[in-house]
């Protein structure tokens, strides 16, 4: 199988069992070299058609938006520029007879207006913030996803491309899980990370210093731990909080589960790919205050039901959250959708 990735982030090369070429459209230093040649070779090799499945990112900015950012970026003295991060999408506006994938992972709940070209000339468009209401993708604003809009056929069609993904675990957690034998649990629940300027983590610390106040075994790093340290800390504590960050899915709650500790994650604000079950592999708790630390106090009642979550939650993570399976999943429901596509059209032409 050849297939052609178009964007800054390597879903597939590196690591799908597949013959994989790689474009990428990163802004700076390792990216494309910024001469038309390269933009003319990948208009060839679209063109062409000789590829089994494409792969794309979206645009996420307008192209003037996106050339200011690249050309007025103190980083152009450092880097080279890269002018494929701002033209390379935009080849994808040609209707193609190969399948196309849009694997979209940015933080934000919605698909940006300079975007909606590729929601229609994809055959699956993956959506990591997918709302449950997924017509919200599209309302900027400006009512483009009101009530009359909902009902034109066209648009119905398109909102049927989009599923959820998921950002799943990072590399190095992967080798780590591999790696580890099973830890002593030495902690009751276990944080490390950013807080500042996010609400959720911010009001959840304080009730963990109060749990740690009242004789929980709370383990908070005060400065900053490497990655190692982080998995072994994760993998020694019976519930490892894991609260949104800039977006609902986050690589921590995969990583949580992977390292056999049961995750306690503010309840999804989206429509998650291959979600955790709640009592079964972790722990949701409704956003509201004193429910996080309701959630973790009924938890640990009951330390071995949680070393039987972890180990749940630790199977769950390594069979749908690492990146392999995920790249299968895109792979295989983009092939899938675009055959059952074409036999349709084909059986439509028959007289």
């Amino acid at each position: 199988m050849r297939i052609l990735e178009v964007g800054r982030t390597p879903y597939l090369a590196g690591y799908f069992p597949g013959s994989v070429e790689r474009f990428d459209t990163s802004a700076y230093e390792n990216s494309t070299p910024p001469e038309f040649a390269g933009l003319l070779a990948l208009l060839k090799a679209i063109g062409n058609e000789s590829y089994d499945l494409i792969v794309c990112e979206p645009n996420v900015r307008r192209r003037l938006d996106a050339l200011s950012r690249l050309l007025f970026s103190k980083r152009i003295f450092s880097g080279r520029p890269s002018f494929s991060s701002i033209f390379a999408q935009q080849m994808f506006r040609r209707r193609l007879n190969v399948p196309v994938a849009v694997i979209d992972i940015e933080d934000h709940s919605r698909i940006t207006a300079a975007d909606r070209y590729l929601l229609a000339r994809s055959t699956l468009y993956f959506k990591r913030e997918l709302p449950s209401d997924e017509w919200r993708l599209l309302d900027s604003g400006d009512g483009f996803a009101g009530r009359s809009l909902r009902s034109k056929p066209s648009l119905r069609a398109m909102m049927d491309k989009i599923l959820p993904v998921s950002l799943g675990m990072s590399l190095d957690a992967e080798a780590f899980a591999r790696g580890m034998a099973r830890s002593r649990k030495t902690s009751d629940v276990f944080f490390a990370g950013n807080v500042c300027g996010l609400p959720e983590r911010e009001r959840g610390l304080a009730e963990l210093r109060e749990l740690a106040a009242a004789g929980v075994k709370v383990d908070i790093p005060e400065q900053r731990i490497d990655r190692q340290e982080f998995f072994r800390r994760c993998a020694e504590a019976h519930l490892v909080w894991s609260p949104e960050g800039y977006g609902w899915d986050c690589f921590r709650h995969h990583e949580v589960a992977a390292m056999a500790s049961v995750p306690v994650i503010n309840a999804p604000s989206i429509r998650p790919y291959r979600p955790m079950r709640h009592g079964d592999e972790c722990l949701y708790y409704v956003p509201e205050k004193g429910a996080l630390t309701r959630t973790i106090l009924t938890a640990l009642e009951n330390r071995d039901a949680l070393i039987a979550m972890g180990d749940a939650a630790r199977e769950h993570a390594i069979s749908f959250k690492r990146r392999s399976e995920i790249g299968r999943y895109v792979v295989n429901e983009t092939l899938s959708r675009f055959q059952s596509t074409v036999a349709a059209a084909r059986f439509a032409a028959q007289p």
